[in-house]
């Protein structure tokens, strides 16, 4: 994929919620993973096609991304089926516009 400048890097809680006899729910936190979305404004259809038939694989892949603490790290992430807008022909070459992926990263910190 053609490197992006808007990759958003945040992350979820990766936790098990269990209902104690008074009602009260319990959060066992297990730790953090880090999820990144990315978007582009154009990419080639012949990449989309590529990147489609690899996810549809499955796996996990490795992503290089820059870190909230200031240094780029990469990881292996699952990574979602794109979510794509509209196609269009742009200098003769076919493209496709708003290519958006969701990343999550396999290790729990």
């Amino acid at each position: 994929m053609p490197k992006t400048k808007t990759p958003t890097v945040g992350g979820e809680e990766v936790c098990n919620e269990i209902p104690m006899a008074s009602g009260r729910r319990v959060k066992d936190v297990t730790g953090f993973r880090a999820v990144v979305t990315a978007d582009w404004d154009w990419v080639p259809a012949a990449t989309m096609a590529a990147l489609t038939t690899m996810l549809r694989a499955g796996g996990y892949f490795t992503v290089g991304y820059p870190d909230p603490d200031g240094t780029d790290k990469s990881a292996k992430f699952s990574i979602s089926i794109p979510t794509i807008g509209i196609f269009k022909f742009k200098d003769a070459a076919p493209m496709w516009h708003g290519v958006s992926l969701k990343m999550s990263a396999q290790e729990v910190v």
